[in-house]
C-alpha cells in the first residue's frame, strides 16, 4: 500500500471537538462526533451473567433419587391396577360359575317339583273328605304342624280350595312365628318344624292362585331369604330347605319379582 493510499481521505485534527448537543452538519462533524463517543466509551464493558447456576451435587442428587422412586412407584402403581383388574376378572369367572350352578340346581328342583305334584291324584271324583283342619281352625293346625309330619294321603283329598286356604294358614303362622323377637337358632326350629308343610302344600295348589294366596307367598319369600344369607355350615339343611321353598315360590309360582 503507497503513502498516498495510507493518509485519510478526510484529515481532522486530534484536538478537534464538537458538542455533544451539537448536531453534525458535514462528514467532518459526524467522524468528529463518534471518535469523540468512542474516546468517552470505557475499556472494558461488564456484561450481566446469564448462565445458569449449577446446583449443588447434593441437590442433584435428591432430584435423581426423587425421579428414581416416582418412578418405580408409577410401575408398581401399574403393577397394582392390573393385579385389581385380574381380581376383578376373577370374580367375575366366580359369580358366573356360582350362577350357571344356581340356575341349573334351580332347573332340577323344579324338575322335581313337577315331577312330585305330578303324583298326587287332584281329580275331582274324590269319594272321601280330607281329615285335615279347616283354615279357619288355626289352633288345631298349630299343634298339627308341631307334632307331626304331612301325610299325603290326607293331603290328595284336599279340594282346591281347601288346600288353598289351608295353605294361607300355615303362611301366616310361618311368619307370624318368624315375626317374634326371637334368635336365629329359635327360627331355624320354626324352619324345620313349617317346612315340610309349606312344601307338601305347594305340591298339591293349582294355578292360578287368587291374589290373598300371592300375597302370602311374596311374605313367605321375605322370610325365608335371611335364611339364605346364613353361611354357618352347621345349618346347611336348614338354608337348603328355605332355598329349596324359595326356588318353587319364584320358578313355578312366580312370585319372587321385585324381590329377588
Amino acid at each position: 500500500m503507497s503513502d498516498t493510499q495510507r493518509r485519510p481521505v478526510l484529515f481532522i485534527s486530534p484536538s478537534a471537538r464538537i458538542s455533544s448537543s451539537s448536531v453534525p452538519l458535514n462528514g467532518e462533524d459526524y467522524i468528529l462526533r463518534v471518535r469523540q463517543e468512542a474516546q468517552e466509551m470505557p475499556f472494558d464493558i461488564s456484561v450481566p451473567n446469564y448462565q445458569r447456576k449449577r446446583k449443588p451435587t447434593s441437590q442433584l442428587i435428591d432430584t435423581t433419587q426423587k425421579k428414581t422412586k416416582r418412578n418405580v412407584s408409577e410401575k408398581e402403581t401399574e403393577q397394582d391396577k392390573h393385579k385389581e383388574k385380574e381380581k376383578e376378572k376373577e370374580k367375575e369367572k366366580e359369580k358366573d360359575l356360582k350362577l350357571q350352578k344356581k340356575m341349573e340346581w334351580e332347573k332340577q328342583v323344579v324338575q322335581s317339583y313337577k315331577k312330585l305334584s305330578s303324583e298326587f291324584d287332584l281329580s275331582k271324583n274324590k269319594t272321601s273328605r280330607s281329615s285335615l283342619p279347616k283354615s279357619c281352625e288355626t289352633k288345631k293346625w298349630r299343634q298339627l304342624i308341631g307334632n307331626s309330619q304331612p301325610n299325603t294321603d290326607e293331603l290328595k283329598l284336599m279340594d282346591h280350595v281347601h288346600s288353598e286356604s289351608s295353605f294361607i294358614t300355615i303362611c301366616n303362622l310361618f311368619n307370624k312365628e318368624q315375626s317374634k323377637q326371637i334368635n336365629f337358632n329359635q327360627k331355624i326350629v320354626i324352619l324345620n318344624r313349617f317346612s315340610p308343610w309349606l312344601f307338601s302344600f305347594l305340591m298339591i295348589l293349582v294355578k292360578p292362585i287368587d291374589s290373598n294366596c300371592s300375597f302370602v307367598m311374596r311374605q313367605l319369600i321375605r322370610k325365608l331369604l335371611p335364611f339364605t344369607k346364613n353361611q354357618n355350615q352347621e345349618n346347611r339343611a336348614q338354608i337348603a330347605s328355605a332355598q329349596l321353598l324359595i326356588t318353587v315360590l319364584d320358578k313355578v309360582f312366580y312370585q319372587g319379582n321385585g324381590i329377588l
